[in-house]
């Protein structure tokens, strides 16, 4: 990978894989509010509807426009004293995520935006045109902080999880002309065992590769942070400051490859979670580049 890919808006996946499709939410017009649609959306387990309108695009032409989301309790108390939904209602909540050109979203602005809101309508980058002043454009569907535990998030956070095991064993072995001399910091006899038999295997199936490949990530922060000249290239002046930063990626990686546990929780999660993507980008970025400060 080159370093000008390095950056949180080449981490993308796709929304069709997450989200809930517009036909499938619940969603209702401003105006008039169907008594029993509070008691549908909770049938249904929907906290927010969505809200739309109807406008006129051209002189034979209309179109439906999301004008955001309104929660249940909301349009119980409306329905309770028979008000209608108005646009300007000041609880109708407008939370966005537009796809890039090739269709994706940023996991960037996924974590950034459930991070404030929890939810958000995916929407296309493409104007339809305007009316009243306005941008409009075309809708796909809601996506929640719930759809962040999916495998397709997941699979999109590994991936660069995966490429940092690569960066760190590359700088591991370049700093480690004698592998044993980071195997023997392996506290864990066991694992230790594990990676030297490892090693042996693939020695005898001929199989060029150095014992990094039999460590896991906390084997390989741990060798790094071992070797100051390691941790001083990738920007830390001590072991304590390197072991203070990276010292959560392990858990990171081993909640990412647990399915059935649940990733991302609550907004602190997410907010946690786009930290340590920051980070990891940051030490491949500068574990290819030795001269960055």
């Amino acid at each position: 990978m080159a370093r000008g890919d390095l950056s949180l808006s080449s981490i993308v996946v796709s929304p069709f894989e997450l989200m809930v499709p517009l036909p499938d939410c619940v969603t209702v017009e401003l105006g008039h509010i169907p008594k029993g649609l509070p008691q549908d959306m909770e049938a249904r387990d929907f906290d927010f509807a969505v809200v739309t309108e109807t406008i006129n695009l051209h002189e034979h032409e209309t179109h439906v426009l999301t004008r955001g989301l309104v929660h249940r309790s909301r349009l119980e108390q409306l329905v309770r004293v028979g008000a209608t939904l108005e646009r300007s209602d000041p609880l109708i909540l407008t939370s966005e995520l537009e796809m890039n050109q090739e269709g994706d979203l940023s996991v960037a602005d996924l974590l950034e935006r459930m991070a404030h809101y929890t939810l958000a309508i995916v929407v296309d980058p493409e104007s339809l045109g305007c009316g009243d002043g306005e941008v409009m454009r075309y809708s796909y569907g809601l996506v929640t902080i719930s759809d962040l535990n999916k495998p397709t998030f997941r699979a999109a956070v590994y991936k660069e999880l995966a490429t940092l095991e690569v960066a760190l064993a590359g700088l591991v072995q370049a700093g480690y002309p004698d592998p044993l001399a980071w195997i023997e910091r392996v506290q864990d006899e066991a694992e230790k065992q594990r990676i030297l038999d490892y090693w042996r295997q693939s020695q005898i199936d001929r199989v060029n590769v150095g014992p990094e490949a039999g460590a896991n990530l906390a084997h390989l922060l741990n060798a790094v942070a071992a070797k100051p000249e390691l941790y001083r290239r990738l920007g830390y002046e001590s072991r304590n400051r390197f072991e203070q930063v990276t010292g959560s990626l392990a858990q990171v990686r081993n909640q990412v490859m647990h399915p059935v546990r649940p990733l991302i929780r609550s907004r602190d999660d997410c907010s946690g979670l786009l930290g340590s993507l920051r980070l990891v980008l940051d030490i491949c970025s500068r574990s290819q580049d030795p001269g960055q400060p």
